[in-house]
């Protein structure tokens, strides 16, 4: 009878580890923070159906930011939209600055809001709904 190799504790760890690692569903929100400032390039940003949180600064030039849940900018937060398109497929939240620019905000049911709700003053450049 052959003796039975052993692993190591480690490597039972790491195993245990990828195991819990993969159960679990991934949800990040997207959170710029205070003082902090972010410019999107032309590949854009997609949220994947999670939060954008804008404490800081987000200059969306002419961006596409897509699959955005709900959009949150809070007080000190400013969003400036440029020529870009954003699509939110939940609900609106401004108690910061937006400054529409040339862009346009679209809503949508994709991210499984319903409704969705707006909240705060904001302006739009061109929406729809």
């Amino acid at each position: 009878m052959r003796p039975r190799a052993k692993r190591s504790a480690l490597a039972g760890i790491a195993a245990l580890g990828c195991a819990l690692a993969l159960s679990w569903p991934a949800h990040a929100d997207v959170t710029i923070p205070a003082g902090g400032s972010i410019g999107l390039d032309a590949g854009g940003l997609d949220a994947g159906c999670t939060d954008l949180i804008v404490l800081g600064t987000l200059h969306t030039n002419s961006a596409q930011v897509s699959n955005v849940r709900n959009l949150i900018i809070q007080s000190g937060g400013l969003i400036d939209a440029g020529a870009s398109s954003i699509s939110v497929g939940g609900n609106w939240s401004n108690s910061g600055t937006f400054t529409a620019g040339g862009g346009q905000v679209n809503f949508s049911d994709v991210c499984g809001v319903d409704p969705a709700v707006v909240t705060g003053s904001t302006t739009f450049n061109n929406v729809s709904f």
